[in-house]
């Protein structure tokens, strides 16, 4: 019996070091996968990759309206205003972060933080993956948006990344597809 464990895995690493990903793949059963060696074949279930747990140690989607994606969010564009008062202190009015606000600097209690999309990871603490649009508090204006990493080590937050600018087309866009699938969660539910 140990001969035929180890006359199958050197068939299965003959296989692999010599084949290429595709081919490996056509020779696989993914409906049936032998679990353990018998006379009786055991066989368990492909789960589908929707139903798949997340990888252990990366992103997973959290609720845009989770309080602590809400703060980490509502910090960044804090963040953000401090960056940019502090740029403009030591360059006299230079370039801005991002064009969205580069008639006037963001001041973080005039404008609405919307989060538009959210992940999280855990590390030591929480990184929060983030896109974030802001709109003008009396106008109700889009002035556009971005996406950053908030670290958050146990209620000390830092931003990690500032990543991209999101124009107000694509905050539109983002806005309008979140309300149709939390509609549509709802008719489910």
């Amino acid at each position: 019996m140990i001969r035929q464990y180890f006359g199958l895995l050197s068939a299965v690493l003959a296989l692999v070091l010599l084949q290429s990903p595709s081919t490996i793949a056509a020779h696989i059963d993914t409906q049936h996968l032998v679990t353990e060696p018998s006379h009786e074949s055991k066989t368990t279930e492909v789960v589908p990759q929707h139903q798949r747990r997340n990888m252990v140690g990366g992103y997973a989607d959290a609720a845009i309206s989770e309080e602590r994606v809400v703060d980490a969010a509502k910090f960044a564009v804090s963040a953000l205003a401090q960056k940019q008062r502090l740029e403009e202190e030591e360059e006299g009015g230079g370039e801005r972060t991002y064009t969205f606000n580069a008639a006037a600097a963001i001041r973080a209690d005039e404008v609405n933080v919307v989060v538009l999309e959210a992940q999280k990871q855990v590390v030591a603490g929480m990184n929060y993956r983030l896109t974030i649009g802001l709109t003008d508090r009396t106008s109700g204006e889009c002035l556009g948006g971005f996406k950053c990493i908030v670290y958050d080590r146990f209620g000390e937050m830092q931003v990690s990344l500032w990543g991209n600018q999101v124009e107000c087309g694509e905050v539109g866009l983002i806005k309008a597809e979140a309300k149709r699938q939390d509609e549509e969660g709802d008719e489910e539910g």
